[in-house]
């Protein structure tokens, strides 16, 4: 558990979701909130640029990996970082082979299902080493 001073300070960063699974968005997105982020929710990669391209404020990518649409989370993390760089990205799939290539592009993934203890708690490990190497 964390101490709640650090609750605290990670409550007011944004996290963008990217999920193609309306069902799973809104879950992931739902355990968030409740852990105190604010949430930004995409339907695919190519909102989620849109949204990044738009300036919003975002501490946190967390998106699935297979996604429809042509871009995958891999790509999208990608081209997060040539707009943002240095934002935390997390990703998510059920696939084994592409935690493989997402490791091999250096990006954390977290295996589905995923606990939403352990989610939250990897987000939060993300955003304050962030928030730590920027002070």
């Amino acid at each position: 558990m964390l101490p709640p001073e650090t609750v605290a300070g990670l409550a007011r960063a944004t996290i963008l979701v990217v999920e193609d699974d309306e069902r799973v968005r809104e879950v992931a997105a739902e355990t968030l909130r409740d852990a105190g982020y604010r949430v930004i929710a995409a339907q695919d990669a190519l909102e989620a640029l849109a949204l990044l391209r738009r300036g919003e404020t975002l501490d946190l990518l967390f998106s699935d990996i297979v996604m429809p649409g042509g871009m995958n989370g891999i790509e999208l993390a990608q081209a997060a970082l040539r707009l943002r760089p240095g934002l935390p990205v997390l990703l998510a799939t059920g696939f084994a082979g592409t935690v493989e290539g997402a490791d091999d592009h250096g990006f954390e993934v977290l295996a589905k299902p995923y606990d939403q203890t352990a989610l939250v708690r990897r987000i939060a490990e993300l955003v304050m080493a962030r928030k730590v190497n920027a002070a």
